[in-house]
C-alpha cells in the first residue's frame, strides 16, 4: 500500500487527476455493464459524452494523452475499487477520451482456441492500441465496428 501511495505521489498533478478521473469511471462503467449490460452502457456513455467531428483533436498531444489514458485505466483496474474485465476498462478509455473530445474507437474482436469461442476488447487511436498489446488484434479478430455490436438498428451515436 505504502509502495502504491509513493508511486502515485510521483505521478504529475495532471497525471493524478486522470488516474482519480480513471478510477471513478471504471467503478462507474463495470458497476453499468453490469446493471444494464453491454450495448445500453454503451449507448448511454455515448450519449453522455458525444463526438463532434468537427471539434476533435489529433496529433501529437492527442496521442499521448490517449496512451496515457489507456495505461492509466489498465492502473485502476488493477489497484483501484473493482477488478475490471477488458470490455469495462476499453469503454472506459473510449468514454473518457471522449469526453477530452480525443476519437477513439472501441474494438471487440473473437477467436477460437481449444475449440472455445473467446471475445476481448480494447481500445485503440489512430490504429494505435491504447490498454493492451500491440498485437491484440492479431491474436483476436475484430468486428468490422463497434457500433453495430452494440447498436440497436438505426440507433444515433451522435
Amino acid at each position: 500500500m505504502i509502495r502504491a501511495i509513493r508511486k502515485f505521489l510521483t505521478l504529475s498533478r495532471t497525471e493524478r487527476w486522470l488516474l482519480v478521473q480513471a478510477m471513478v469511471a471504471l467503478t462507474f462503467v463495470t458497476l453499468a455493464l453490469r446493471m444494464v449490460g453491454p450495448g445500453c452502457c454503451y449507448r448511454g456513455l455515448g450519449r453522455l459524452a458525444p463526438m463532434a467531428d468537427d471539434g476533435a483533436l489529433t496529433g501529437a498531444s492527442a496521442c499521448r494523452r490517449a496512451s496515457l489514458m489507456g495505461r492509466l485505466v489498465r492502473v485502476a483496474a488493477n489497484h483501484g475499487l473493482v477488478r475490471a474485465n477488458c470490455l469495462a476498462q476499453s469503454m472506459t478509455v473510449w468514454w473518457l477520451l471522449r469526453w477530452q473530445r480525443i476519437p477513439v474507437e472501441l474494438r471487440i474482436g473473437v477467436r477460437k482456441q481449444q475449440g472455445l469461442l473467446e471475445a476481448h476488447a480494447w481500445a485503440e487511436y489512430q490504429s494505435r492500441v491504447l490498454n493492451d498489446d500491440a498485437d491484440v488484434a492479431l491474436r483476436f479478430s475484430p468486428f468490422a465496428g463497434t457500433p453495430g455490436v452494440f447498436e440497436s438498428p438505426g440507433a444515433d451515436m451522435s
